[in-house]
């Protein structure tokens, strides 16, 4: 389930109201009952839809220098390529770089916020989730490769 397919409109780089995301979402996980993997974080918008229903929760709690780093790379790639993103959307160089609602200016204005929701959530929404924070790129790749040999209850986590 990516959830920016699910919060963005078709046509636009713009989101879709909030209503009609939280809806959306739902409705992913009603019809994926079996399993689902849900690639991003929106823990002002729907913690309380996803939280209850997850069996893991694998936070990338990356630095801010890592993550600004895949983040402007990803950025500069999407729009060199003109990758699709999901309907018709492509990001481009005005609004990726220039606008006052780039995704590279959110990131620095709300990294700290992020963690900080991030942690809330998972304290406060009630869930029966296992709880994995990799907090680096050395860590991600051992547990990434413990999957062919371990069961993932055997790592070290946080509830």
């Amino acid at each position: 389930m990516s959830n920016s397919t699910l919060s963005f409109l078709a046509t636009k780089l713009e989101p879709a109201p909030n209503e009609e995301f939280r809806a959306r979402v739902a409705e992913a996980l009603n019809a994926n009952r079996a399993g689902w993997i849900c690639d991003e974080n929106y823990t002002s918008k729907v913690p309380d839809l996803i939280l209850p229903q997850a069996g893991l929760v694998i936070w990338l709690r990356l630095s801010f220098v890592v993550t600004y780093w895949r983040l402007l790379t990803r950025t500069v790639r999407r729009v060199w390529t003109e990758e699709t993103l999901w309907g018709t959307n492509r990001e481009s160089w005005q609004p990726a770089f220039l606008s006052r609602d780039a995704l590279l200016l959110w990131a620095i204005t709300h990294w700290r916020q992020q963690i900080t929701n991030v942690a809330g959530a998972l304290r406060e929404i009630p869930h029966r989730a296992e709880v994995i924070k990799l907090h680096s790129t050395k860590e991600v790749d051992r547990f990434l490769a413990s999957l062919v040999s371990k069961s993932v209850s055997d790592w070290t986590h946080e509830s």
